[in-house]
């Protein structure tokens, strides 16, 4: 489970970035979309069941681990047995073990052999390589020594001219797309390819304004679909489902989780109480979710980017929202991190079996799920700063 501290980075820096790459436009006609990709959500069978085994606050125990060796800007995930953090800033990877005691450190920023120039995401995936996303279209494949295999920039694999793109947009057309930086991840897709979020916010059709918005939470996609091989963009998948058709302009909250494990893919969106999942062989969908407890989803809704940026980061603290899915494969679990809101002490943490809700927990603020190392699951915390200490939880569902 990668980063999410969302709250860190502005919207509206995000957004200028997207809008500055898009001159002023052009057409006033409706675009025709033909959208090949798009979920029809209204046929997807819902699985859910409830069987509850476990509620209240969840028994933790914390470990500290000294920040000392890091930036603490970065995020923690669980790579073989160990504890790893993605440290933004030195662009490196620091490895803590199972107890929470510092490693070793790996990669730094440049361009020698085990260097890189940035790190925003990085995933572990097959054949013991890694896979790192920078902050500016940069990718590394790396060995499992963290030597460089491969680099490239992502290739939008656009045919198309600006003007083209602009005078009839289409929701499958790539050269519309960014990176979803805010609330960015990266998993592995099958053997070939690697999952990221994409936004499209041009001024002709975007989330919070103008004729189009509708357009954009019916049809608009939200990831990409990259080859290890090339970091060719083959293919935009998961449009928004119903919730963003009901309540449009959910603009401050409109970012997916997701997370694969073989030929699962689980993903959904953090407004949304359902879980979609998808079975890669066949593409089949189905979805499950039951809706946390105690959130505050009484969303504003933004008709302009002002606005919407403005709020930014009061929302993401005010409302509740769902922050995060991770599989768990050695128990064939699926464990879902909430927020609440800020009228509430906690956050929350659901367990599910199959399709079914089997426990969900109160949790410290802040909380994010990242897996498990025998005997124990584990989650990251707070960081604290004045201590230069991050905060690992650790916890077993012996309940369950």
């Amino acid at each position: 489970g990668i980063r999410y501290d969302v709250e860190s980075r502005g919207l509206g820096d995000v957004y200028k970035r997207q809008l500055i790459t898009i001159p002023f436009l052009i057409a006033c006609s409706k675009p025709e979309y033909k959208n090949e990709h798009k979920i029809n959500y209204k046929t997807i069978k819902n699985l859910s069941c409830q069987n509850l085994k476990a509620t209240g606050i969840l028994q933790l125990d914390t470990l500290k681990l000294d920040g000392k060796e890091s930036s603490m800007e970065g995020e923690f995930f669980i790579y073989n047995d160990k504890i790893g953090f993605s440290d933004r800033t030195l662009s490196s990877i620091l490895f803590y073990d199972n107890q929470g005691h510092y490693i070793t450190s790996k990669l730094s920023q440049g361009r020698g052999p085990n260097e890189v120039l940035g790190i925003d995401q990085i995933t572990p995936i097959t054949n013991n390589r890694f896979f790192i996303m920078d902050e500016q279209w940069n990718l590394f494949l790396l060995d499992s020594c963290f030597r460089k295999i491969n680099q490239y920039r992502i290739n939008w694999n656009s045919q198309k001219s600006l003007k083209q793109l602009l005078k009839n947009p289409q929701p499958e057309d790539t050269g519309l797309y960014e990176v979803e930086y805010t609330k960015n991840r990266l998993r592995q897709w099958g053997e070939n390819y690697l999952l990221f979020p994409v936004s499209s916010d041009t001024k002709y059709i975007n989330g919070y304004e103008g004729k189009n918005t509708g357009l954009y939470y019916s049809e608009n996609l939200t990831m990409a679909l990259l080859s290890i091989d090339s970091g060719k963009v083959e293919k935009l998948i998961c449009n928004y489902p119903l919730i963003y058709q009901k309540q449009k302009n959910l603009v401050n909250f409109k970012f997916s989780l997701f997370d694969t494990y073989e030929k699962r893919f689980l993903y959904s969106y953090e407004a949304d109480s359902l879980i979609y999942c998808m079975n890669l062989g066949d593409t089949t969908i189905t979805s499950f979710g039951i809706a946390g407890k105690d959130m505050n989803q009484n969303y504003k809704q933004y008709f302009t980017l002002n606005d919407a940026s403005h709020n930014f980061s009061k929302d993401r603290n005010k409302f509740g929202y769902y922050h995060s899915i991770v599989i768990d494969p050695h128990h064939d679990l699926v464990f879902r991190t909430y927020r609440k809101g800020e009228h509430s002490p906690y956050d929350g943490l659901q367990v599910y079996q199959q399709n079914c809700l089997i426990a969900d927990y109160q949790t410290p603020k802040n909380f994010t799920f990242l897996g498990y190392i025998s005997p124990w699951f584990y989650a990251s915390g707070p960081l604290d700063y004045d201590n230069e200490q991050m905060i690992i939880y650790r916890f077993n569902l012996n309940d369950l």
